[in-house]
């Protein structure tokens, strides 16, 4: 059903061990691995599978990722795809995916104690790259901090005289 709400074949579901499971920092989120970045850029949501694969909660975002990336000092590419009145939307940069994004990498690549760095890119088959910038401290194989980070820019300024 995930396979189908995302307009992919199952084969194209997971890589290496990497399963897909539900996380959340604040606002939950779908983790899907996907083979690589060919089929993440052949996502396109179909509604009528979507509630059924990833619920009817308010927030039934899919944050779509793979190993393969762009940019060399990434470690994973990802889309953030979700509905909004049934019609597909994506964001750019999601802080919040990415901070509960630790628990996928956490379960599945299991780092050993100490920190680890990653930097996670998004938003460029929106024309709009982002690179976000998570660090982990792992001990006795659990979390124990995570942190994300990024830089912004503006993208347009307003007014509004009263």
């Amino acid at each position: 059903m995930i396979a189908a709400s995302l307009s992919l074949e199952p084969n194209e579901i997971t890589f290496e061990n990497h399963k897909p499971k539900a996380w959340e920092a604040g606002v939950p989120f779908a983790f899907v691995p996907v083979a690589d970045m060919h089929t993440i850029d052949r996502i396109q949501p179909v509604h009528k599978y979507w509630e059924e694969a990833f619920g009817t909660f308010a927030h039934n975002n899919v944050f779509a990722y793979c190993r393969q990336t762009i940019h060399i000092d990434s470690a994973f590419h990802a889309r953030m795809i979700y509905l909004e009145n049934g019609l597909p939307r994506e964001d750019a940069a999601t802080g919040s995916a990415v901070a509960a994004f630790a628990g996928s990498i956490a379960e599945f690549d299991q780092p050993l104690d100490g920190t680890h760095k990653y930097r996670i890119e998004q938003g460029f088959r929106m024309g709009r790259p982002s690179s976000i910038s998570l660090e982990m401290e792992m001990r006795s194989g659990t979390i124990h901090a995570h942190r994300i980070g990024g830089q912004a820019v503006i993208l347009a300024r307003g007014e509004l005289l009263l």
